[in-house]
């Protein structure tokens, strides 16, 4: 599934040929009246920190992972480059068992393939998935692109290395997704903690399910990693919004906005609340004012909402015959649109404004800093 505002981003490997190439790579997409009824999920297990050293011939990375549900097993994908020699993936399964999922005993990164599986597998609740990747880095590899061997490291070069597996499963029961989801992103944040990608991961889950203390402490972790993240300022700012701690969420609002003045969504959320907080030290009429202008003119002065927000920070800088006129345009487009709730809001914030009264919201009201 793709949200509104998904950026679809294509990488391509391009082998040179010594002449131009004309480049005729298409990406198709398949649509259907009918919903899905089940979902699929792709997870990445990974050889992590590899470093392979000059002459190495049988260099060994592993992963594993365990299932917290059941699954059925569509597709494995494995990944790696020239240096990769031997890939096993095997499943132990609950009752003892060991199976063979995939064996690849001389891999060629010119014919590397997802291995789609005939009939899917069921992997009951318990099962481990182990990957074992075999690096050669000698000269006795045909494939080397270096003569003489010389060390080699992770990396998204065709001349570095890597080691992935793509493991395509739906689970057993749909409901059972976001459990299968949190235990993979959890199983990753303990192997790789210094990887900000898996506090990201876990917190956009755990924000979704309303579950906003624990994804706030992921979300400065992240920010503790990489603090140059404007999404995760925002998601943070919202998260702290949505357990009344919106004044500490003004400074990461703050950071989205000025890494990102075209994006519309910190931009109004900062102004509503600089204009619209109860507490005169939270507010900054002004501020607030010149977010809303820039947030309508973003969205072509054709957001109902936007238009409320700028309604109100006029009226919470006094220039109410502006917030007046405002909130009526903002009134009568949420009726054309049929956003019967929205105007609802809109027909009573105009009469404040109409009385010189500006719009406080009370859902700040009694907010402690923590």
């Amino acid at each position: 599934r793709l949200e509104p505002g998904t950026d679809l981003i294509v990488q391509l490997h391009m082998q040179p040929s010594g002449k131009p190439e004309p480049i005729t790579a298409r990406v198709g997409f398949h649509f259907t009246d009918t919903p899905p009824k089940k979902t699929v999920w792709l997870f990445t297990m990974q050889a992590r920190d590899i470093d392979i050293p000059p002459g190495k011939k049988d260099y060994i990375r592993e992963d594993q992972y365990e299932l917290p549900v059941d699954v059925h097993l569509f597709s494995l994908y494995p990944h790696a480059h020239y240096l990769g020699k031997d890939m096993k993936v095997l499943v132990a399964l609950p009752n003892g068992d060991i199976k063979w999922l995939l064996h690849i005993p001389d891999w060629d990164f010119n014919r590397q393939e997802e291995y789609r599986l005939e009939t899917p597998v069921l992997l009951p609740k318990g099962s481990v998935i182990f990957m074992r990747f075999t690096y050669d880095n000698s000269s006795d590899n045909a494939r080397n692109p270096n003569n003489p061997p010389k060390r080699v490291r992770i990396g998204n070069q065709s001349t570095d290395e890597m080691g992935n597996l793509g493991v395509l499963v739906i689970p057993r029961d749909k409901d059972e997704l976001e459990v299968l989801q949190e235990a993979i992103y959890r199983q990753n944040l303990a192997k790789a903690p210094y990887d900000s990608r898996p506090y990201i991961r876990l917190a956009s889950l755990l924000h979704r399910q309303s579950r906003y203390k624990e994804a706030i402490e992921l979300y400065r972790a992240n920010l503790a990693i990489r603090g140059d993240r404007p999404k995760v300022h925002y998601n943070l700012a919202l998260a702290l919004m949505k357990i009344g701690r919106s004044v500490e969420a003004i400074p990461h609002f703050d950071k989205a906005v000025e890494a990102h003045k075209q994006w519309i969504e910190p931009t109004h959320a900062l102004a509503w609340l600089l204009a619209t907080h109860p507490d005169a030290e939270a507010r900054n009429p002004q501020r607030a004012t010149e977010l809303a202008e820039r947030a309508s003119q973003l969205s072509s002065h054709a957001d109902a909402a936007i238009l409320d927000t700028l309604a109100a920070a006029y009226a919470s800088d006094d220039r109410f015959d502006l917030a007046v006129q405002t909130a009526q345009q903002a009134l009568d487009m949420a009726r054309k649109n049929g956003d019967e709730s929205l105007a609802h809001d809109i027909a009573n914030r105009l009469q404040l404004f109409r009385q010189s009264k500006p719009y406080r919201d009370e859902k700040f009201a009694g907010e402690v800093a923590q």
